[in-house]
């Protein structure tokens, strides 16, 4: 009987104490910060492998003539002799909704 009361004693304090403390909330913001910090890992990850591949691709520029012509020609808009260039302009968007083209005569 004694135990079974120091027992019921110490449930009751138990709980009141989880609830003075608002220790479920705290729990449920733990849990939300640790899904947080996994995503934010799981995007550290990704970019890091994606600067690997970038980085990779850095070294193998300096090796490759067609990577450094391609480089070239990008960055200062080159073209070779009798090469004809094509610029397509998009239609401006309006209100998030691309404008209809013009009608054809």
């Amino acid at each position: 009987m004694r135990y079974g009361m120091a027992l019921l004693l110490i449930v009751a304090l138990s709980a009141g104490y989880a609830y003075k403390r608002d220790l479920v909330s705290q729990y449920r913001k733990y849990q939300a910060s640790q899904e947080e910090v996994n995503a934010l890992e799981a995007e550290q990850n990704r970019l890091v492998e994606e600067c690997s591949e970038l980085d990779k691709r850095v070294e193998n520029l300096g090796s490759d003539p067609v990577e450094i012509e391609a480089a070239i020609r990008r960055s200062k808009s080159l073209v070779r002799q009798d090469e004809r260039v094509f610029r397509i302009e998009l239609p401006e968007e309006v209100d998030g909704k691309a404008s209809a083209p013009a009608p054809l005569p």
